[in-house]
């Protein structure tokens, strides 16, 4: 069988793969809000990057495998594989094309995977990385399989053995997101309740030094075991927004540290943070910056007046190529005083992987 290996990223997470990048989401506290704050009825923020596949058919449709896997319960085995060819996903010649070296259907694989795995923070149980493409021939015929191909399973750092284990991690999960929503909904408008996430967040998750497991880039690890990185943070908020209604999508790129930590001279480093869009435009917020810098509303619906000056998004959702950009509004959506235009520090270096770290995306040979 030929098996396609997708390049792994340290979760920005590790700033990996995956991630449109949205416009360089900059903004900093500034005008006042208007009279009428909502949030849009179609939450655009739900499947924004499947959206962002639209040039590419096959890609749509590798979306909506791994959407159908995860809806009805397949990831949950650690093990299900799909067959590609018998669900009409793709067609014996295509097979054969991929089989003798062309890459259409892995570039659109991997932007599937990429914009899905960006849409879906619940989905923490899998690494959507150790997903492989199988293909050759079987009984004469051209075949294809999405499933664990050499791995034992696919979950997250083998964290789990069954699909009981994955129940109970998603009970546990559902619990947390039900209290913070909770105490999100105490606010009467949408500007409220997005403050409120942010704050719960930033009272209830630790920054995650050291090794604190492997959930610490999902929304899991912020929410349940309390500790992230800032894919972590990011990942939460997400989740949070998406069951609040309010159009949210993740922002991959780079920030800038200002000072010199542990001996470690300033410079750029992998991040991930949030958009979100209220009355039509999108503000900046990062959670992770927000519980570390002594104001827990310092970049909370910012805009690109004042994130730009140390956020920088890469543009990029897929290490096949994809790419997007998100435009955010010129200026914050509250304002205080005018913020300074120092990044927060932090009392030590973060630890994420950027997709140079990463294998590059290999089609091997046929055995």
């Amino acid at each position: 069988m030929k098996q396609l290996i997708k390049t792994r990223v340290g979760m920005l997470w590790t700033a990996a793969l995956a991630v449109v990048a949205l416009i360089a989401v900059a903004l900093s506290i500034g005008t006042a809000a208007p009279k009428t704050v909502y949030a849009d009825d179609a939450n655009v923020g739900a499947t924004y990057y499947r959206a962002e596949l639209k040039k590419s058919e096959l890609a749509q449709k590798f979306y909506g495998v791994l959407e159908s896997m995860y809806k009805d319960g397949s990831f949950k085995s650690g093990v299900a594989e799909y067959d590609l060819v018998a669900n009409g996903v793709l067609k014996e010649s295509q097979v054969s094309a991929y089989l003798e070296g062309d890459v259409k259907v892995p570039v659109a694989l991997g932007a599937a995977r990429d914009a899905f795995f960006m849409d879906n923070p619940d989905l923490f149980y899998i690494d959507v990385y150790k997903l492989y493409l199988s293909a050759g021939l079987q009984n004469g015929k051209n075949v294809a399989f999405i499933g664990t191909g050499r791995a034992d399973n696919y979950y997250t750092d083998s964290s789990f053995k069954t699909a009981a284990d994955v129940d109970k991690a998603i009970d546990a999960y559902d619990k947390a997101i039900a209290s913070v929503v909770a105490e999100a909904n105490k606010a009467s408008d949408v500007v409220g309740k997005i403050k409120a996430v942010n704050k719960y967040i930033c009272a209830n998750t630790e920054y995650a030094y050291g090794d604190r497991g492997a959930f610490v880039s999902t929304a899991y690890g912020a929410l349940v075991e309390k500790y992230a990185l800032c894919g972590g943070y990011a990942r939460a908020f997400k989740a949070v927004m998406d069951e609040l209604n309010i159009p949210c999508v993740l922002i991959q790129g780079t920030v800038y540290s200002g000072k010199s930590v542990d001996g470690l001279a300033a410079g750029m480093e992998a991040h991930m943070w949030n958009a979100v869009e209220v009355n039509g435009h999108w503000y900046g917020v990062d959670v992770t910056y927000n519980s570390s810098c002594g104001n827990i509303e310092k970049y909370m619906l910012v805009g690109e007046d004042f994130l730009s000056i140390n956020h920088f998004e890469d543009g990029v959702i897929s290490s096949s190529g994809s790419s997007s950009n998100i435009p955010l509004c010129a200026r914050s959506i509250t304002v205080s005083k005018r913020m300074q235009a120092v990044s927060c520090s932090r009392t030590k270096p973060r630890s994420v992987r950027r997709s140079s770290d990463t294998m590059p995306l290999s089609i091997p040979t046929t055995e």
